[in-house]
């Protein structure tokens, strides 16, 4: 078995720190999502344990010069399903190859009806130390039409078992813009949201992807999806009551209580690097997006002949754009002077292709940072993404 290549980093056009953060994708759920397009398969018990198998030897074939990881996050897929012996072998190989820092953030993404307070206390004991519950919302029908497998009481029964195992970081996401959702079970949802009191809350805009069977059976504006207005004004709910209770607004879909933003997807919105492992995962290490195969059979083959995919290293102005763009998500917005420092004069020749979205009021230049305005530079953010890249 050869070992896995990456490009020398002298090769990177600005300086480059090997990553301290790492993404794991675990691939398996008990159902297949209505809305889902990710690398997902309902896997068997002896599916699960061969990918843990071909996980571990992926983890040892990976190039680290020992950067501890400060942050170690289990995405999918529904991670909850593995057993607490997978997620141990899992930890122990991680931390023997690229070593875990004691303070690190380690966070388990989970779903409603796959958890229990005998495993959760496992998991915490293991070192995982945060939460991430897929709860989408509190409505039992829109569960059902949504392909979820839990019903609302498996989302409270989850949140008191991780309360009553000594979890103090758990997330909520939830989703909105949904079929036949209305403002008042959006607002059933905001309201049970907050009465669980979780650390942090991620809430998402229905994408119709046209793979999956609500890309195929909806169309974007068209009943039964709620009107554009409807959706913007579920946007403006979540952000109003969650701030109104204490929540801090720190990048366009999440909130957090003062101390608790996700230090794992701020690696991502400061365009840091970071691994990423498993099943079709994209890692970003020294200045190159490596990714891995998205079939099951492709990435076990990958594995067993242990080379990256070829990939083309970004150009220093792909990079400044992919900055700026990832950078915008966030409420603070992207610092220009370090910008300037980074990629030089490149940066205001990028800033001059905005001036269109900053003449509409989406964005502006203040103390040396670039942002987003709310709300009208949040509700149109994706056309002003695109015009970064």
């Amino acid at each position: 078995m050869t070992t896995i290549q990456i490009i020398d980093p002298t090769s990177s056009p600005t300086l480059r720190e090997w990553p301290s953060a790492l993404y794991l994708h675990i691939p398996f759920c008990p159902t297949h999502c209505h809305y889902c397009d990710f690398a997902v398969t309902v896997g068997t018990t002896s599916l699960i344990e061969q990918y843990v198998q071909y996980l571990l030897q992926e983890i040892e074939l990976t190039p680290s010069q020992g950067q501890p990881l400060a942050s170690v996050y289990f995405g999918g897929g529904t991670p909850s399903l593995l057993t607490p012996q997978q997620l141990e072998r899992i930890l122990l190989a991680l931390d023997h190859h690229f070593h875990i820092a004691k303070t690190a953030e380690i966070t388990l993404e989970a779903n409603p009806g796959t958890l229990n307070k005998r495993t959760l206390t496992t998991f915490q004991h293991l070192g995982i130390n945060r939460i991430s519950l897929g709860v989408q919302t509190f409505d039992e029908t829109m569960l059902k039409r949504l392909g979820r497998n839990h019903t609302v009481q498996d989302t409270y029964e989850a949140v008191d078992a991780i309360r009553r195992a000594g979890f103090t970081n758990l997330s909520l996401d939830l989703m909105f813009g949904l079929p036949e959702q209305t403002l008042a079970n959006w607002q059933t949802s905001l309201t049970s949201a907050l009465a669980l009191a979780p650390e942090h809350i991620s809430a998402y805009d229905l994408i119709l992807e046209p793979t999956t069977p609500f890309g195929r059976a909806f169309q974007s504006g068209c009943a039964p999806l709620p009107t554009e207005e409807a959706t913007i004004t579920m946007y403006l709910d979540l952000i109003e009551q969650f701030q109104q209770a204490g929540y801090v607004h720190y990048e366009i879909a999440s909130l957090a209580r003062p101390g608790y933003t996700s230090r794992h997807n701020l690696v991502y919105w400061h365009n840091q690097g970071y691994y990423g492992l498993g099943v079709g995962a994209t890692g970003y290490v020294l200045g190159q997006r490596v990714t891995r195969p998205k079939r099951l059979v492709d990435y076990f083959t990958w594995v067993e002949h242990g080379v990256f995919t070829e990939e083309i290293p970004i150009t220093p102005m792909e990079e400044l754009g992919e900055s700026l763009m990832l950078g915008l998500r966030l409420v603070a917005g992207v610092d220009l002077t370090q910008l300037r420092q980074q990629f030089g004069p490149s940066v205001d020749q990028k800033l001059a292709g905005l001036t269109q979205v900053k003449a509409r009021g989406l964005v502006q230049e203040t103390a040396g940072q670039l942002r987003l305005v709310y709300p009208q530079g949040f509700l149109l953010a994706n056309e002003v993404l695109q015009e970064c890249i």
